[in-house]
């Protein structure tokens, strides 16, 4: 009788011996169930408008706006803030360079889905006054955010001109500590031009990958 439940164990275990080496050779994924948290831009806000001089001699006027962008930074558990100091204009060459990136990305690509919304109408006159600063300050606001919800976050701080900020930083960097910037982006329309109507005279003769055009027309000039 003990002989029998002896070699009734046995068996039991050699089976599950036998089941523990199957698995391990198949090596099968182990699912996890929580699910995979990328970075993402959770605000944008445009405060601060500043009245300052410009030019070559430096009495032209220009308002300055502080852009905080607001990224969540899953892996390290800390919301990062990025803050530019941007003016209407330069924002203005930084959409019109975004238009003309997305006219020679090739068919059925993530960036020949996007649709970009208006950007803020320009002023001729009125335009230091308090009531036309905070209707541009909100407009601009409500701009950014929808620009951010249609790129990356990596190609939306280059929008802003920050070409140096990497996934890397956005989750080492200390959300008590702003990231800032003096860079002001520069910008050379027959550079970009010139490139638009190379790729635009290429497209039919080879595959154009949309970040191989990201990288000619990059947004530090």
């Amino acid at each position: 009788m003990y002989t029998e439940i002896l070699y009734t164990l046995r068996n039991l275990l050699l089976a599950r011996n036998k089941e523990v080496s199957q698995y391990s050779k198949e090596k099968q994924p182990l699912s996890s169930p929580f699910p995979i948290v990328e970075q993402r831009i959770v605000k944008v806000s445009v405060t601060n408008p500043t009245i300052r001089l410009g030019g070559i001699f430096g009495r032209r006027q220009f308002t300055a706006y502080e852009i905080t962008v607001h990224i969540w930074c899953p892996f390290s558990c800390k919301m990062t803030n990025v803050v530019v100091h941007k003016r209407y204009s330069v924002l203005r060459k930084s959409y019109e360079k975004l238009q003309a990136l997305l006219l020679v990305t090739t068919p059925n690509s993530r960036l020949d889905r996007v649709r970009l919304p208006s950007l803020p109408g320009k002023q001729m006159h009125g335009r230091f006054t308090n009531r036309f600063i905070e209707q541009r300050r909100r407009a601009l606001q409500t701009f950014l955010w929808n620009i951010a919800q249609l790129i990356t976050i990596k190609e939306f701080l280059q929008f802003l001109g920050e070409d140096l900020f990497d996934d890397m930083a956005l989750s080492t960097t200390n959300h008590n500590k702003p990231t800032t910037s003096s860079h002001i982006l520069s910008i050379n329309p027959r550079m970009y031009a010139a490139a638009i109507k190379r790729h635009r005279r290429h497209l039919c003769l080879r595959k154009v990958k949309p970040f191989q055009v990201i990288a000619e027309l990059r947004f530090d000039g």
